[in-house]
């Protein structure tokens, strides 16, 4: 009776900690979701964890090839008794894809029959933002490489990025690693206050004047 009143209350216990985390967790062995939080089928797209028990864990993944990569992976990290941490693409129920931050590890590396634990969090907006971003600096950066003046961004009298018409105009300030060389105000003929996107003509005298446009 003793037995069976602490197994009872483990579980309680253990339920209460995969429901009070803001990540998905699930429990899979043999391939098949044994248990997980309601964090986790809502991620997938599930109305409760219900639903996942005893599903095959490949479903979640976009394709076979894509669970059997994660796997081989996973398995040659986790037997080592570390934790495997990698960032994927996964399938909700709908079909869709989304990019997850997934942690595993087994419950035992002796014994990989036992099972592992999952984490996952949903970090697609993350990634979509990074992206974004990326693509975004490139884009300015050809905007830079091609613009026919000299283009610097300053910042508290600090040559932050520029384009090479800037470069020379500024050589003397060059050599030094990016942003540590201060910029002559005297010389490019910077406002006092120049804090923002500043660009001059390349064509001299002309090129002293600077003109800035403040960054928000």
């Amino acid at each position: 009776m003793e037995v069976a009143v602490a197994l009872a209350r483990a579980l309680r216990e253990q339920q209460t900690l995969l429901q009070s985390t803001d990540i998905g967790v699930a429990f899979i062995q043999k391939r098949a979701i044994q248990r997980c939080n309601q964090q986790f089928a809502e991620i997938f797209g599930f109305p409760d964890s219900a639903s996942l028990l005893g599903q095959a864990s490949y479903l979640l993944h976009p394709s076979r090839d894509a669970f059997r990569a994660l796997g081989r992976d996973a398995f040659a990290e986790m037997a080592q008794g570390r934790t495997f941490r990698s960032v994927r693409q996964m399938r909700r129920k709908d079909g869709s894809l989304f990019w997850a931050s997934l942690t595993g590890r087994l419950i035992n590396s002796e014994a990989p029959s036992e099972g592992a634990i999952w984490t996952l969090d949903d970090v697609d907006a993350q990634i979509l933002m990074r992206s974004q971003l990326d693509a975004i600096q490139l884009q300015t950066q050809i905007l830079l490489d091609h613009a026919m003046v000299g283009v610097a961004y300053v910042r508290e009298h600090k040559v932050v990025q520029c384009n090479r018409h800037a470069e020379q105009m500024l050589s003397k300030c060059w050599g030094t690693p990016q942003g540590s060389c201060a910029a002559r105000r005297h010389e490019t003929g910077l406002p006092a206050t120049a804090t923002g996107l500043c660009n001059w003509p390349i064509t001299p005298p002309r090129w002293r004047r600077a003109k800035c446009l403040p960054l928000s």
